[in-house]
């Protein structure tokens, strides 16, 4: 399976239906099917059962997808990190307090510096 196969059979999965799918991706219906019997071959087993115009997700579906969920999660982060690069935003702040500052004077200042520099 390659990423477009996993970005689709993740839609459907969460949206129940091809429709649903091609709604949230912004492609064609017959696009969404063509993908999903594409991966389905390149398993070689079915992932969703029709029932009552909707898609079920099979068992082996839906022991596939915590996977799939795992990499969707990934590629958002790392969509999120070109745009924080492409913005000059991607750096990282550590911040160690006492407990007391922690608690009192931390989320004010923190606050401050993501308004000043978000």
């Amino acid at each position: 399976m390659n990423l477009r196969h996993i970005e689709i059979f993740h839609a459907v999965y969460v949206n129940g239906s091809v429709s649903g799918a091609a709604r949230a991706l912004n492609v064609s219906q017959p696009s969404v099917s063509k993908m999903l019997r594409h991966a389905e071959s390149l398993l070689g087993f079915q992932l969703f059962q029709r029932a009552s115009g909707r898609l079920v997700p099979t068992e082996d579906a839906h022991t596939l997808f915590s996977e799939v969920a795992e990499i969707q999660d990934r590629v958002y982060a790392l969509r999120e990190a070109g745009r924080n690069l492409r913005r000059g935003s991607g750096g990282m702040l550590r911040i160690s307090a006492l407990p007391s500052l922690a608690l009192s004077a931390l989320p004010t200042a923190v606050s401050q510096f993501l308004r000043t520099h978000d």
